[in-house]
């Protein structure tokens, strides 16, 4: 009959504990943080020379979540929030491409596109 060490017993089932305890094992997820996900991509925006246009985005969750709005591809200060307002737009604007930043703890995504169309307001 063979003798067992009475000391690595003791610490294999001490190993076992600690890993049961510590939520260890192969059949649980050690899954990180995900993506943000863009739940509302923001919408293309037509409106007459003068006006404001706005565009907005909504992600799934916004805790740890940052935003950078772009405006042809260029990042727009102060543009940090899910919604930017762009007041007086002259018709030399029609055509501006907007996209948004999405970024959390596992990095990043863009928006779609979204195209300001900016129309001559009529003389009266």
């Amino acid at each position: 009959m063979r003798k067992i060490n009475r000391r690595c017993l003791g610490t294999g089932l001490l190993v076992a504990f600690l890993v049961s305890a510590c939520g260890g094992g192969d059949d649980e997820s050690t899954a990180g943080p995900a993506l943000p996900v863009i739940t509302l991509q923001p919408s293309d925006v037509s409106i007459v020379e003068g006006e404001s246009a706005r565009f907005t985005v909504a992600v799934n969750e916004t805790a740890g979540v940052t935003f950078q709005w772009m405006r042809n591809n260029t990042a727009i200060y102060g543009g940090i929030q899910d919604t930017i307002v762009w007041t007086g737009m002259p018709v030399s604007s029609s055509g501006t491409v907007f996209t948004v930043r999405v970024t959390n703890a596992a990095g990043s995504v863009l928006s779609r596109e979204a195209r300001l169309t900016v129309t001559p307001r009529q003389a009266q």
